[in-house]
């Protein structure tokens, strides 16, 4: 063993983050491992049905081939080639020709398939991509919250959760890095993680709601933005679009204060030619 080891590591901790994906540390499939299995099982039967149809045994029921026939063919040859054959009976029973076979109900398979895959998105968050004709008038909201999407929202809440715990861990030993090799004093409290996610659905009813509340007058901006949900950083947004309205407002002004002065110089030219006349 070496001298002087082991020893605490420089930075105070173990420069290795983790990050958990749940507060059981599973992946988002292995809770319905069991699902899955069951819909591959499934499948590969359905596909083992159509293929043991194929390879189905075929039974001559009360009859029998002539191996020879006057032309040298047998019955069975002349079946192959001309896929038709006549057969009587020998025995005074009805006679028949049938295919041995065991077929999976694939309706009932299909229907079993879809509650399977309707289990997976629902235990795992996953929005439901189906295309439904129902003739509703669903909109909006409510589309939103019908097909899974608020599920998916919450699944992402949670992960997000736990991301920004291991995030300010990995920046606290960022900055010991930073504090160490470069002599820059910045401390984790100075940096907020940001998670994007697209917030743009149901924008219209966003919008509305977001006027109602600038209309009372005694609502922050930036608790609008947050409240309507449009940004997962809303300080920056409304900070941005101030300065944008604000350089706006001056560009306004310097176009308002060009024209009046061409305006007085229009006329100070106007005086000073009336003057001459008289």
């Amino acid at each position: 063993m070496l001298q002087d080891y082991p020893k605490p590591h420089f930075l105070g901790d173990i420069p290795i983050i983790e990050y958990p994906n749940n507060q059981w540390r599973l992946g988002d499939f292995e809770t319905v491992l069991t699902i899955l299995d069951g819909l591959n099982k499934l499948q590969s039967d359905r596909i083992n049905s159509v293929e043991q149809l194929v390879n189905s045994i075929l039974v001559f029921v009360n009859c029998e081939l002539k191996d020879k026939n006057p032309d040298g063919k047998s019955d069975l040859e002349k079946l192959k080639e001309q896929l038709a054959i006549s057969i009587t009976s020998s025995t005074g029973q009805p006679a028949d020709i049938k295919f041995v076979n065991s077929q999976v109900n694939q309706n009932e398979a299909e229907t079993l398939a879809e509650t399977l895959i309707d289990y997976v998105y629902a235990m795992t968050g996953i929005p439901d991509r189906k295309t439904r004709s129902n003739g509703g008038g669903d909109t909006g909201e409510a589309v939103y919250l019908r097909d899974g999407w608020a599920s998916l929202e919450v699944v992402a809440r949670t992960k997000e959760r736990y991301f920004r715990r291991s995030e300010k861990q990995m920046l606290k030993i960022i900055c010991k890095i930073l504090k160490v090799f470069r002599n820059i004093d910045l401390k984790p409290m100075h940096i907020e993680p940001t998670f994007v996610r697209n917030r743009t659905n149901n924008l219209l009813n966003k919008a509305q709601a977001m006027s109602i509340l600038k209309e009372l007058g005694f609502i922050d901006p930036i608790d609008i933005v947050t409240l309507g949900g449009i940004s997962d950083n809303p300080i920056d947004l409304v900070k941005r679009g101030l300065a944008y309205y604000q350089d706006k407002g001056q560009e306004k002004g310097d176009g308002n204060n060009q024209v009046r002065n061409k305006s007085d110089e229009k006329m100070g030219n106007f005086t000073r030619n009336e003057v001459s006349v008289l």
